[in-house]
């Protein structure tokens, strides 16, 4: 019986198996290099990729293993806070200059008919209806002004008004982040349509800073300082 030997069956060790995958694969797309995210994603792909491939009688070494779950492990964070930290330059913009302290005597209005979408946190939309509504709805419109998401609010008393909106989609997934126009529609007992004034408008007559965010006191109404949308001067 003929005996074959010196022959090396064995497969790339794991410190080349990085080097044997070509970044043009299809199973591992190129990463865009300003998408964070695709980075991330093609850098799991590789590590996948790595294991599958790895000599058995030659496994991975247990220290570069763990060194890299670390790397992707610090991409992941450092993907994460780079998107809060955008969250945030979004959500303080151009009112980080704003004293809250100097509006006290001054006629502001606050909320509208925008409202701002950022990590699918609730948000606050004051309105005033003019009589008592049997049903309320809001419509969340897109920035093209198409409907993205309808809301029933159920019966609301006359007067001002602090709604909530979960902003989530008709198959309950968060919104994408980012600026949605809101409008009301109301009806009475009869189904006639009711009035709907939304925002608020009045004086600053004190300011609460007990809290992580300034709330202003508008004529013996709480409103937080980053629903301000305009400041008139002296009331």
């Amino acid at each position: 019986m003929a005996v074959v030997s010196n022959v090396d069956l064995s497969m790339p060790k794991s410190a080349n198996a990085f080097a044997s995958i070509s970044p043009s694969s299809s199973a591992v797309p190129q990463a865009s290099k300003s998408d964070p995210q695709a980075i991330q994603s093609d850098f799991l792909k590789l590590l996948v990729a790595q294991m599958q491939n790895q000599n058995p009688l030659q496994p991975m070494d247990n220290l570069e293993f763990t060194s890299q779950l670390a790397q992707f492990s610090a991409l992941e964070q450092a993907t994460n806070t780079n998107k809060i930290l955008q969250q945030m330059a979004q959500t303080l913009g151009s009112r980080s200059g704003l004293d809250p302290v100097s509006l006290i005597g001054k006629e502001v209005e606050a909320g509208g008919r925008s409202l701002d979408v950022i990590g699918g946190q609730p948000v606050s939309v004051p309105i005033r209806l003019a009589s008592d509504a049997a049903s309320l709805q809001a419509v969340l419109l897109d920035g093209q002004g198409k409907e993205v998401a309808r809301y029933p609010l159920g019966a609301q008393k006359a007067g001002d008004q602090a709604l909530q909106i979960i902003p989530v989609g008709p198959d309950g997934k968060p919104l994408s982040d980012g600026r949605y126009s809101v409008r009301f529609e109301a009806k009475d007992a009869a189904g006639n349509s009711v009035t709907i004034e939304q925002g608020r408008k009045g004086v600053v007559t004190s300011v609460d800073l007990s809290g992580e965010t300034p709330r202003l006191i508008v004529d013996g109404k709480e409103v937080a300082l980053s629903d301000v949308t305009r400041v008139n001067g002296q009331a």
